[in-house]
């Protein structure tokens, strides 16, 4: 979960990684999630109500395994604070203006096993709406690719200074 502020304004957005490989199952619940998104932002547009939004958010998973473990607060609005009206939530009756900015993301969170969430910023139009995130949906794979290099530099602690830009670590413990 990620956000930053600028001039007062704040974002967020979410990606899941796994690192490792990913598992049948693990793969099929983000797949899951994928299309929990993509179905929400289908309608979301000015004059939707956030409770179609909800009920677009659940459609990919109604009749599987999963639905008991969604996460019923799929999205709200975001401006000064990063927690706004509308919400997007099963008893959502809010309707959307253009420019309204606000996020949508629905997740899976499975007892003993994890949670998967992708999360989206965008902004209302009269025909739909404009995504502000463009980090992509599929990046499970690429994150392994990083996780797994990443791990192989913290667990190397034979680190010699050139490796360092010629300087000296000041960490305790392995270089990062």
């Amino acid at each position: 979960d990620y956000g930053c502020q600028f001039n007062g304004y704040m974002s967020d957005m979410t990606r899941t990684v796994v690192v490792g490989k990913a598992t049948d199952e693990q793969k099929r619940v983000y797949a899951l999630e994928k299309q929990m998104i993509e179905d929400s932002l289908a309608v979301m547009k000015a004059g939707a109500n956030t409770g179609e939004v909800y009920r677009a958010s659940i459609k990919a998973i109604e009749n599987t395994e999963y639905f008991k473990y969604h996460y019923t607060g799929v999205g709200h609005g975001i401006g000064l604070f990063v927690h706004e009206h509308p919400f997007i939530n099963p008893a959502g009756g809010s309707v959307y203006v253009p420019n309204t900015v606000t996020t949508i993301e629905p997740g899976l969170y499975i007892p003993g096993w994890g949670g998967v969430r992708i999360e989206d910023q965008v902004i209302i139009k009269e025909d739909g709406n404009e995504n502000l995130i463009s980090v992509p949906h599929e990046s499970i794979e690429v994150y392994y690719r990083i996780a797994k290099k990443a791990a192989q530099v913290v667990h190397h602690s034979s680190l010699i200074p050139t490796q360092l830009g010629g300087r000296k670590s000041s960490l305790k413990g392995p270089a990062l």
